[in-house]
């Protein structure tokens, strides 16, 4: 007996063992409150309200964020705006902060996080018997650990300085497992407060995705990658602003719309992701099915939020301009979490050409699949491939 808990205890404490020495993911400061976070956001339309904003939105994708990162570097070159509001899922939520302050030196530090990054400084993955008896298949531990590289003290208090006064704003989205809903977070306002180990846990969290990596707690509650919800996200002014601040921020619309020749704001969409999986053999087994399903989900989830995102602005008269994976970058964008240098460098440099070029940003998301499909018979999908028995 004591020899099987001795290889139980081994298997269990030696699984990850790359992960053993980094300090426990959580923190037991409070979340800002609900009325925090309007208090600023009506601070912002007060100031902003009759303004044209440039807003980017980032959306989720693990490694293919480089593709995102190539954008934003190439657009440099084709006259990138400075942005008002910066939104981030996922990876665009670790993307996010640098996008908002926008130096080249910025650009230098994603591209160099997108380019050379490999999977051991993000996740361990955990030995079978651990992750039986655990809450995740992996350790993101490590990515605890190299966030701390990227969000130094000094890089939050430059958020800080950048958002002061809430004329501009940098959010994240997490998924609040409690409630089911997504839990906005400004970063900003968590930079002015010198919260910076809670800027860089809402940054985990919203890396953290589901059964891949543990929840994050935050004040006692448990958040997750916010892709979970939507892989796209713009605060709501209806869900953000309660009462007077939201009647004053319709006047306000209402009267930048009156004089004419502005125009609404531009909302600029970089997806680092594809929208569709390839047909593909499936394998009769848990795992296998689990993924595969969990990919469709995914992806159809954030085929959804693209075009829930497209109808709001398109009613509202903003522009919509989107930009995202080529389908020819398939093959090296099929496994978002591979996390190969050779592949990101790959999908960065498709980013940097298509960020370069205007006529790259369309004016809608890509259609759903069966609205271009021909009539006629089914396609052939492939076929299933039986486990083998032992």
């Amino acid at each position: 007996m004591r020899a099987r808990l001795a290889v139980l205890a081994l298997a269990t404490g030696l699984a990850c063992g790359g992960c053993a020495r980094v300090a426990a993911v959580a923190t037991h400061e409070p979340a800002p409150s609900a009325a925090d976070v309007r208090a600023r956001f009506a601070a912002f339309a007060e100031a902003r309200g009759t303004e044209s904003l440039q807003v980017l939105v980032l959306s989720g994708g693990g490694q293919n964020g480089a593709f995102g990162v190539g954008v934003l570097r190439g657009w440099r070159a084709a006259g990138r705006p400075a942005f008002d509001v910066v939104t981030g899922i996922s990876t665009g939520a670790l993307q996010a902060t640098h996008a908002f302050l926008g130096t080249p030196a910025d650009d230098d530090a994603l591209e160099r996080v997108y380019t050379t990054t490999t999977s051991d400084r993000i996740l361990c993955p955990k030995a079978p018997l651990a992750a039986a008896f655990g809450t995740s298949l992996a350790d993101f531990r490590p990515l605890r650990a190299f966030l701390a590289e990227l969000f130094d003290d000094a890089t939050i208090d430059r958020v800080a300085e950048a958002s002061k006064d809430a004329r501009r704003l940098l959010l994240v989205g997490t998924a609040n497992l409690a409630t089911g809903r997504m839990t906005v977070w400004d970063l900003g306002a968590i930079a002015a407060q010198r919260k910076y180990d809670l800027y860089r846990t809402v940054l985990l969290a919203a890396a953290s995705p589901p059964v891949l990596a543990e929840p994050v707690s935050i004040g006692g509650v448990l958040h997750a990658d916010g892709a979970t919800i939507g892989n796209v996200f713009v605060p709501n002014a209806e869900t953000h602003l309660t009462g007077a601040a939201l009647e004053r921020f319709r006047a306000l619309a209402r009267a930048r719309h009156d004089r004419g020749g502005e125009g609404g704001s531009t909302f600029h969409v970089v997806y680092n992701g594809l929208v569709a999986p390839a047909p593909a053999p499936v394998t009769l087994g848990l795992l296998p099915v689990a993924t595969r399903s969990l990919g469709i989900l995914v992806g159809a989830a954030g085929h959804g939020s693209l075009w829930y995102l497209y109808g709001l602005m398109h009613g509202r008269g903003h522009a919509f301009r989107y930009v995202g994976i080529p389908e020819r970058m398939r093959p090296e964008a099929d496994d978002p979490f591979a996390f190969d240098p050779v592949r990101m460098r790959a999908l960065y440099d498709a980013g940097v050409a298509l960020g370069r070029d205007p006529s790259a940003w369309a004016s809608q998301p890509p259609p759903l699949e069966e609205d271009l499909a021909a009539p006629g018979p089914p396609t052939t999908a492939p076929a299933v491939t039986p486990s083998p028995t032992r």
